[in-house]
């Protein structure tokens, strides 16, 4: 994919990706489910071929593809329950079924869905690394 990006990206264009570093969330007050749900989590997306620490290896795969200046950040957002959390929701909900057969419980996958809705609670979400690189060509 980053190579098709790279063959339409113009003279001096910069290309910005963006992944996962992982699908480990933390929440105060603390859930100690949590941790269960997010390995389960991450063996359900590596079983569907999808590889919840691309995030890492983004920067080298920039340069590989010939870009230069090459760099990037990692963050992890924080914040209370509610709408911001909807696209770790979405993604439990399409993983649901794989999560519980990789070992979560579907009352703890429940329970943060719950958590994920609610205001009382702060969250921070996995870990999202974010590269960049000019095409000098």
């Amino acid at each position: 994919m980053l190579d098709r990006l790279v063959s339409v990206l113009r003279p001096g264009g910069l290309l910005v990706v963006e992944d996962t570093n992982g699908l480990d969330l933390w929440v105060d007050p603390h859930v100690v489910e949590i941790a269960e749900i997010c390995r389960a989590w991450e063996a359900a997306a590596r079983s569907i071929s999808w590889d919840p620490g691309l995030g890492r290896h983004l920067s080298s795969a920039l340069t590989e593809c010939g870009l230069t200046g090459v760099e990037g950040v990692s963050y992890r957002r924080r914040a209370p329950g509610g709408p911001v959390w909807e696209a770790v929701r979405l993604g439990l909900i399409r993983l649901h079924d794989r999560i519980v057969e990789d070992g979560a419980s579907r009352e703890s996958l429940n329970r943060l869905m719950n958590v994920l809705n609610d205001p009382t609670y702060t969250i921070t979400g996995a870990p999202t690394a974010i590269s960049w690189g000019a095409n000098n060509q």
